[in-house]
């Protein structure tokens, strides 16, 4: 995300470390707004899966019905596994992977 450099920007440009910091700060806000996306894509098809169920629910499909509360549950937690996940400096944020030592 790149954007214009106020004066404040270019100030602390000149501490050392800031660049790395302002760096891995913008990749976390990046995340968070691919995690906002992701989370809400799937509360989507959560809600499309509900119209289903209530579909089946009106026709007494207990199988359907079953199969179908499986998959909504499936998708409700992996919505909030990547709408919760811990944020922070984790290897996720690092521009260079680590070499692995043999």
């Amino acid at each position: 995300m790149d954007r214009k450099k106020n004066i404040v920007d270019k100030i602390a440009s000149l501490i050392p470390g800031y660049k790395g910091y302002a760096e891995r700060d913008g990749r976390r806000n990046c995340d968070s707004v691919l995690r906002d996306s992701i989370a809400n894509c799937l509360l989507e098809v959560e809600k499309k899966i509900d119209l289903i169920m209530f579909e089946a629910l009106s026709n007494k499909d207990k199988v359907k019905l079953r199969s179908l509360e499986i998959m909504r549950k499936k998708v409700n937690t992996l919505s909030s596994k990547i709408k919760y996940a811990p944020y922070g400096a984790t290897a996720f944020f690092r521009t260079s992977k680590l070499k692995r030592m043999s």
